[in-house]
C-alpha cells in the first residue's frame, strides 16, 4: 500500500493513502487504523481515520518524530494491497427519518432541482445503504456517502441555527445534526434520534467504516420515538448488511 507521511504540527503526522472520497480509499484508511490498534505504538494518544488519510497524535517527548514515522511505515509495508472489511463494515443502522415540512423545508428545493417529485427524493434518500466515511466539524457529525443522486449545491444563504437531529444534504453526501449547529446545507428532514448523546459510556451512536439505512416515517411515529427516546427506552435498530431489512 501507497502511503504519504505529513506533518501536522508538532504533536501530529497524517498517513494519506489516496486522493479522492471513495469505499476503496476509506477502506485502506480502516485497515491501517486497525493494524496499528492491533499492534500499539508507545507514544500513540489518539487516532483519528478521515476520508483519504489516518491522523495521529502522539506524545513527543516519549516517541520521536522520525521513529514514528518509521514505525508507522513498516505498519504500512505490511498491509495487503486489497484492504479488507472489518467489523463496522458489515453492520448497517436504520434511521427513521421525518421528511419534509417544518422538519424538511429544503425538501421541496431539492425537488425541483432535480426535477423530481418530493415522494421520489425520498425514495431515493432512503433506497441505498450510505457508508459513513468519518467523523468530523462537531461530535458525531457523521459524513455519509451514496450513490443516490442526490447531489446539491450550496445555499447561497447559511442558516445559523439548524437544530439538532436535522438531516441535511452537503453535496452527494448526508449529514445528521448531532448538535444544533450553524450550516449552509439544504434541511430535507429531521430524525429523533440521537446521534450524539454525553451520557453514554460510549456518546457516538455511528462509527466511521459503519453503514446507515434511512427510513421514512410519518408525524406520529416521530412523536412516539422521540418520547422514548426522552424516557431513554428506544434503541436504533442494526443488522448485518447482507441481512434483509
Amino acid at each position: 500500500m501507497e502511503a504519504k507521511f505529513l506533518t501536522n504540527g508538532d504533536a501530529a503526522i497524517s498517513i494519506q493513502v489516496g486522493d479522492r472520497i471513495s469505499l476503496e480509499v476509506s477502506k485502506r484508511v480502516r485497515s491501517l487504523l486497525r493494524a496499528l490498534e492491533a499492534e500499539p505504538i508507545e507514544g500513540v494518544e489518539e487516532l483519528l481515520p478521515t476520508y483519504c488519510s489516518l491522523m495521529i497524535h502522539y506524545e513527543p517527548g516519549t516517541i520521536r518524530y522520525d521513529a514514528l514515522v518509521e514505525q508507522c511505515r513498516r505498519r504500512v509495508e505490511a498491509l495487503p494491497d486489497t484492504a479488507e472489511e472489518g467489523a463496522e463494515e458489515e453492520m448497517v443502522c436504520e434511521i427513521p427519518v421525518l421528511y419534509g415540512g417544518v422538519c424538511g423545508e429544503d425538501l421541496q428545493e431539492v425537488a425541483g432541482y432535480h426535477q423530481m417529485s418530493v415522494q421520489q427524493v425520498i425514495d431515493a434518500h432512503t433506497a441505498k445503504d450510505n457508508y459513513t466515511y468519518m467523523l468530523g466539524a462537531a461530535p458525531g457529525m457523521a459524513y455519509l456517502g451514496a450513490e443516490n443522486g442526490l447531489h446539491m449545491p450550496r445555499r447561497q444563504t447559511s442558516r445559523t441555527q439548524v437544530e439538532q437531529g436535522a438531516v441535511i444534504i452537503w453535496e452527494n453526501q448526508t449529514i445528521i445534526m448531532p448538535i444544533t449547529y450553524p450550516t449552509g446545507w439544504q434541511v430535507i428532514g429531521k430524525t429523533p434520534v440521537e446521534v450524539f448523546d454525553m451520557g453514554e459510556p460510549d456518546p457516538f451512536l455511528m462509527k466511521a467504516g459503519q453503514w446507515v439505512r434511512f427510513r421514512s416515517i410519518d408525524r406520529a411515529e416521530y412523536e412516539d420515538i422521540a418520547a422514548k427516546v426522552r424516557a431513554g427506552a428506544y434503541q436504533c435498530r442494526f443488522y448485518r448488511k447482507e441481512a434483509a431489512k
